[in-house]
């Protein structure tokens, strides 16, 4: 933070990874403190000062919130600064991790030692051989905290790894190429 404005990563941790991604496709955005009192106030998506992104790329279009929940006319939001505000369900898209993941244009796993590539999306799995840990893979599938994911230079190279375990990611996420 530089005079009260963020100064972001691409890439902002968040305490919790909630129900899905917010994605703000406009450069001003409205957000609630309380919406039983209606109290809003507004921040441009380029220079955020309370409400701080997980992915934060605004010139390229990305910019990302958690997802909380779902009400009826706002969705709860967690900033990676850990607070929790409200925007209006009208002025965001929202999208389901699954549906995230997928249009992503690639992920690469943080520690192939520690979350190996698996047969089936289970722990008990048996492991499959990686031979290019620095790949980017496709998600082809999502199962709760599993990805199946596929070599997009070997497709025979694929497999299940975690992308999550409880509310830490495991993956490195790619939204531009």
């Amino acid at each position: 933070m530089a005079q009260g404005v963020f100064q972001g990563e691409f890439y902002n941790p968040t305490k919790n990874l909630g129900i899905g991604i917010i994605k703000v496709n406009t450069e001003e955005i409205n957000y609630y403190k309380d919406i039983n009192n209606k109290k809003k106030f507004s921040e441009s998506i380029y220079t955020p000062k309370e409400v701080i992104p997980i992915f934060f790329k605004p010139d390229y279009g990305i910019f990302f919130l958690i997802c909380l929940e779902e009400q009826q006319l706002y969705y709860k939001v967690l900033s990676a600064n850990n607070e929790v505000f409200y925007v209006d369900k009208s002025s965001v898209i929202f999208l389901s991790w699954e549906k995230f993941l997928k249009g992503t244009t690639g992920i690469s796993n943080l520690d192939w030692n520690a979350n190996p590539l698996h047969r089936k999306p289970t722990e008990t799995s048996v492991n499959s051989r990686i031979r290019d840990k620095e790949a980017i893979f496709e998600v082809k599938e999502v199962k709760k905290d599993w990805i199946q994911i596929k070599n997009e230079e070997n497709p025979a190279e694929k497999g299940w790894i975690k992308w999550r375990k409880e509310d830490k990611l495991l993956i490195e996420l790619y939204l531009l190429m």
